[in-house]
């Protein structure tokens, strides 16, 4: 689970209708410790990193050593840095010690804390583990093979080694040979679902040798399989054309992960699938696919765990447009010269002033101007439209409430127009709503001058007012901000990882906003206050300059005892 909800707190406002709870979300963390011994020293390193594996860098750490004996305990603060790593040098003398780092938590993160046992009386104990394909571990495959090189003054042989993930999960255990070598068979069913993790060795103590502990960084992945289909293979210019398909791994179908159909470097539409994988989409075509048209389904995946997948291609034949019958050719001809015919026999004209420019759109209720003197009107007439394209909002519900528990409801019709007829004087609260959109509220008292006849209800759309929040994130990191409504979010995405500014905050809200204007329902009120804080959090991330990515190399690791 990415993140832990921890604390909730919600404001409510009586008297404003926008009221929101605010949601504090905070992720998990961890701290891989390890030592390393030297004659006069030891040195204590390690990393501090989320639940996804992504290094928290400018994060102060304690580290202590507190003797097993009367002796204070050693206490260093050291800041993390921009890949997570952290590096004490501790002066200890011979003895047993009780090694731990701590992380305070911040705002985002959890508190945690981490311990091991340190023992200089004992020989030290040097681990190395290999891993296969440079950490790289395939699900699919059923078993990998580890290995283990342990090292140490007192002989490398007899020594009991167990292999763990990240969260100390045991995997296996197997006894070092004469050379130090310790062979194991992990299954992949034991490994844990697909992501970053780590894989770590650790041996214990004995008479003579103490205990030790590596790790190395792995990513488990799955591959994905995407499959396409159309629903014909020969159309026209204006016809649409149905897609469907599915993504599916091997356990079985993916769900809410955006699919994207491309023609060459064409993006033709974004859908998310279905609880069984499933997508299904509408594609209209025009006259510039005319042609042998070749459409495939991409998926890009966002996490290290699953890769990314393309579908087989589909063709399609596009006929080219009917041409146009050479007679109608001659009709703008013969209509430009009707109108300058008129035009000259209209004569000079004293010039008019030009038109001013439209009006912009506000939502929420604006009242008619019409007005006469006497207040007389006991009607509410107007229309519902949406604000974004000025297009009716057919089945919105109309509410009209007052004192004493007196209501009149209307639904408006399938131009949005809607009446009210008859209401009682006193003052009246309207109420107006629709699925997939935010209400908007008005008071007005009757009878009135016909300012509430002939009204105009302009809705919010739930969908715009999730995908509002990602544009300012997203200009800030298309090379242009015209770029803004052409490029799709896995398009910005890819640009930010490009630049070194992905990070899981912006994959999440990248996830958040598609499934917000792609889903099969709309976003609810919650939605949209999820996607605003973590978009809100995504922006100032990028403005501050903090490091967005970082990873750890898929390579050996060499660690003392732990």
């Amino acid at each position: 689970m990415r993140a832990l909800v921890t604390a909730l707190s919600a404001l409510l406002a009586a008297a404003s209708a926008q009221a929101q709870p605010i949601v504090v979300v905070r992720s998990e963390s961890r701290i891989e410790l390890r030592t390393v011994r030297h004659e006069d020293h030891v040195v204590v390193e390690g990393a501090l990193r989320d639940d996804l594996g992504e290094p928290l860098a400018g994060r102060e750490l304690v580290v202590r050593a507190t003797p097993d004996g009367p002796e204070a305990p050693i206490r260093h603060a050291v800041t993390t840095r921009e890949d997570g790593g952290f590096r004490v040098r501790l002066n200890l003398s011979t003895g047993g010690y009780r090694l731990s780092a701590g992380f305070s938590g911040d705002g985002v993160h959890e508190r945690v804390e981490v311990e091991r046992r340190l023992d200089l009386d004992r020989a030290d104990v040097r681990l190395r583990v290999v891993v296969p394909d440079g950490g790289r571990l395939d699900l699919d495959q059923p078993e990998h093979r580890v290995e283990v090189f342990a090292d140490s003054t007192e002989g490398p042989g007899g020594l009991v080694v167990h292999l763990l993930d990240e969260h100390d999960r045991r995997l296996a255990s197997e006894v070092t040979d004469a050379a130090g070598r310790a062979a194991f068979t992990v299954q992949a069913a034991t490994l844990g679902p697909p992501g970053a993790g780590r894989i770590k060795a650790r041996s214990g103590a004995d008479a003579l040798r103490a205990e030790a502990q590596t790790e190395v960084p792995v990513v488990r992945f799955r591959a994905t399989a995407l499959t396409l289909r159309a629903s014909r293979t020969e159309a026209r210019p204006g016809d649409e054309v149905r897609f469907e398909g599915a993504l599916r791994d091997s356990t079985g179908p993916i769900e809410g992960r955006a699919v994207g159909l491309f023609a060459g470097q064409e993006h033709l539409a974004t859908v998310l699938t279905a609880a069984d994988g499933s997508f299904a989409v509408g594609v209209p075509l025009r006259a510039q696919h005319a042609g042998s048209l070749e459409v495939v389904a991409r998926y890009e995946s966002d996490a290290p765990g699953r890769t990314g997948s393309t579908s087989e291609p589909v063709l399609l034949e596009v006929a080219a447009p009917r041409p146009m019958p050479w007679a109608w050719l001659l009709l703008p001809l013969a209509v430009c010269c009707v109108l300058l015919a008129w035009i000259a026999r209209a004569g000079p004209r004293r010039p008019e002033k030009s038109v001013a420019p439209p009006e912009e759109r506000p939502a929420g209720v604006r009242i008619s101007k019409r007005r006469s003197l006497r207040a007389d009107r006991a009607d509410v007439t107007g229309r519902v439209l949406d604000h974004r394209d000025d297009e009716p909002v057919p089945a919105a519900r109309v509410l009209l409430t007052a004192g004493g528990g007196r209501e009149r409801r209307a639904d408006a019709g399938e131009d949005g127009a809607f009446r009210l007829d008859g209401l009682e004087a006193g003052d009246w609260t309207l109420t107006v709503s629709a699925d997939g959109y935010a209400e908007a509220q008005a008071q007005l008292s009757l009878p009135h001058r016909g300012e509430w006849s002939d009204m105009v209800v302009r809705l919010v759309s739930m969908r715009a007012r999730a995908l509002a929040p990602y544009r300012p994130v997203a200009e800030a990191i298309l090379p242009s901000p015209r770029l803004w409504g052409v490029w799709t979010s896995r398009e910005v995405l890819a640009q930010a990882r490009g630049t070194g500014r992905g990070a899981p905050p912006l994959d999440d809200l990248t996830d958040r906003v598609e499934q917000a204007c792609y889903g099969a329902r709309p976003p609810t009120g919650e939605d949209v206050v999820a996607i605003e804080e973590r978009a809100e959090r995504a922006l100032r991330g990028l403005r501050e300059g903090e490091p967005e990515t970082s990873a750890d190399p898929l390579q050996e690791a060499d660690s003392g005892p732990r």
